[in-house]
């Protein structure tokens, strides 16, 4: 596993139940902050760093695999060492022995917060162009007021940084 999650932009996890160690693979205490193998090993560690607001869906989702093996897959936030917080997407499935009795779980998170802000920026402009729609007449041209207001948004949100990292 640790080669696939060297080979991987997803950083891999192990949960042990009997144990309650979580392993992380891969670069998850890095992209978290933490210096290599920092990162406390504990479903309360990670439950920590969950966005409060994320929190509870997360965890119920992850309760709702164990109780009636329904998928986990949930996108949420997660706080990183510095504070700030970025988007992951997060996927696993428990390993269960012949007494249906949990043995480890596997899973993955994808670092998601690039498509996130993207998502966010495109969003946000198209809300301002739909609020400023019209014709805007140059040289006997009609262009889509909407549409110019649209590339102006995006540009002017990329130039001042509106949406990075520590706007969540």
């Amino acid at each position: 596993l640790r080669l696939a999650a060297q080979c991987a932009s997803d950083f891999i996890w192990e949960w042990d139940p009997a144990s309650n160690r979580l392993d992380w693979l891969g670069a998850a205490n890095e992209a978290l902050g933490y210096p290599p193998g920092q990162f406390p090993g504990t479903l309360a560690a990670w439950r920590d760093c969950i966005h409060p607001d994320d929190r509870e869906r997360v965890i119920t989702a992850f309760g709702r695999h164990l109780e009636r093996h329904d998928p986990y897959q949930e996108e949420y936030r997660v706080r990183r060492h510095d504070g700030v917080y970025c988007w992951w997407r997060d996927r696993g499935e428990m390993l269960w022995d012949a007494n249906a009795k949990p043995v480890k779980m596997i899973g993955a998170c994808s670092d998601i917060t690039e498509r996130k802000l993207l998502t966010e920026t495109i969003a946000t402009a198209r809300a301002f162009a739909d609020s400023r729609s019209g014709v805007l007449y140059s040289g006997g041209l009609a262009v889509g007021f909407k549409w110019v207001h649209l590339a102006a948004a995006v540009a002017a949100s990329s130039e001042q940084g509106q949406y990075g990292g520590d706007s969540y």
